[in-house]
Formats: structure tokens, sequence, C-alpha cells
């Protein structure tokens, strides 16, 4: 069995993941509070661009956002009170802000931008 942070990677680079991986996920004990794993940024825009490509439609990106935010154990690069995580809860829960997904893509582009970590020191 796979350790558990090479899993939680492969949830956060793969927005379509094997039922292998949620499987072997499932043997190990729930309630890990430290993050074992970080969403990068890098690695965050590189799945907006798959969606913006057309190579996720929405409801897989959905779907990978609301993955993340469930795990306990998978953080965001600047924290949890981060432009990540809240661009993650954003995605995960879409539906309240009555944008349209591209709408919700750009935003959260813009949000990125602004909140990069070359200006985290302002």
């Amino acid at each position: 069995m796979r350790e558990r942070a090479e899993l939680l990677m492969e949830i956060i680079q793969n927005p379509r993941p094997d039922e292998l991986v949620f499987r072997e996920l499932g043997e190990y004990e729930p309630g890990i509070e430290l993050h074992l794993v970080i969403v990068s940024r890098a690695a965050f825009i590189n799945i907006l661009r798959q969606f913006e490509n057309g190579m996720l439609d929405a409801s897989e990106l959905k779907a990978w956002a609301g993955r993340l935010y469930e795990h306990a154990d998978i953080g965001f690069e600047f924290g949890d009170e981060g432009a990540l995580e809240e661009a993650t809860f954003l995605l995960a829960h879409g539906e309240i802000h009555g944008m349209t997904d591209d709408e919700l893509c750009r935003h959260i582009e813009a949000m990125l931008e602004r909140r990069g970590p070359d200006r985290s020191a302002h």
C-alpha cells in the first residue's frame, strides 16, 4: 500500500484519480489533523488551466476542489486563511456565489494574482 502522503498528492495533482486511490486512503485511520501535503499555487493554477482548456468540465473541477477541502491532512501554500484555501472553497461551493464557472475561474485567477507570493508581504 502506498504512503498516505503519496495518495494525497495524487488527489491534488490528478483531478480524475483512480478509484484505487480512494480505497487505499480508506485503509488509513481518519482524523489526522496535521497537514501531510500542501497544495501549491502552481498545482492549483495547473488544474484551473485544464478547465479553461476544456480538459476538465465544471463538475470535475468542483469535485476536485471538494476532495481537497474535505481532507484535513491537505494544507494550502498560503496557510488556512490564504488565497488557495479560499479559492478551493469557492470552487467547491461555487453555486452560492451566483457566478458562471468561467466567471468563477477568472475571479479566482485574479484573486491569486493579487495575493501571489510576491505580494504576500504587503
